[in-house]
């Protein structure tokens, strides 16, 4: 258990505790999608496949996916866009370049209860606005020659009673040789202008 002070880390504690009194029994991320992502003049696109949206939560035993936010980085860690704080000031979440959900009455803010909210500081989650889903994006303006690195992250809708909404995790990893190691729902690319002569191949991405 750690903290960024005395007060985060006796607060991390008591949530600590509460995770073993469950016995680790806390409703999980929905499957993480598979992103591809094909870099264009000052562009890349993002694709990714539907297996999120088929997901039973083991724990709920329901379909409970929502939504897909899409993170953008130019740094492995995606430090440069975790500047989220809960209302001590420390720093909790990412904010994402785009983000697609369900058009259905789950949106806005997420509202737990009162122990929910004292237990995470007061930081809440964004849901949403309906927008409904797509599975590709284009991030255009980008600078040629310099490395993003993106995250796809499906989330559920989480249970105000006892629950967050939770997300997929993203990791990249990069080597000291330079190799960079990615999770099934991660990816980086590089933007360039076309070669002459250069085609570049139709995607097709399996939906599971």
């Amino acid at each position: 258990v750690y903290g960024t002070n005395q007060d985060d880390l006796e607060r991390n504690k008591d949530i600590v505790q509460e995770i073993y009194d469950n016995d680790y029994q806390f409703p999980p991320p929905p499957a993480k999608p598979t992103l591809t992502v094909v870099p264009g003049d000052s562009k890349v696109t993002l694709y990714w496949d539907r297996v999120a949206e088929t997901t039973i939560d083991p724990v709920l035993l329901e379909h409970d996916f929502q939504g897909y936010k899409i993170y953008r980085a130019t740094d492995p860690d995606f430090n440069d866009v975790r500047n989220i704080t809960n209302a001590y000031g420390v720093i909790e979440n990412y904010t994402p370049l785009m983000q697609f959900d369900l058009a259905d009455n789950i949106d806005s803010l997420f509202y737990p209860n009162y122990e929910l909210f004292q237990q995470s500081g007061g930081l809440s989650f964004d849901l949403g606005d309906s927008t409904g889903l797509i599975h590709s994006y284009v991030d255009s303006n980008l600078i040629n020659g310099r490395t993003y690195y993106y995250a796809i992250s499906a989330y559920d809708s989480g249970n105000p009673d006892n629950s967050y909404p939770s997300e997929n995790t993203k990791y990249i990893t990069v080597l000291p040789s330079g190799e960079i190691l990615t999770d099934k729902n991660t990816a980086f690319a590089t933007p360039t202008s076309y070669v002459q002569g250069l085609e570049i191949p139709d995607i097709e991405i399996e939906n599971i």
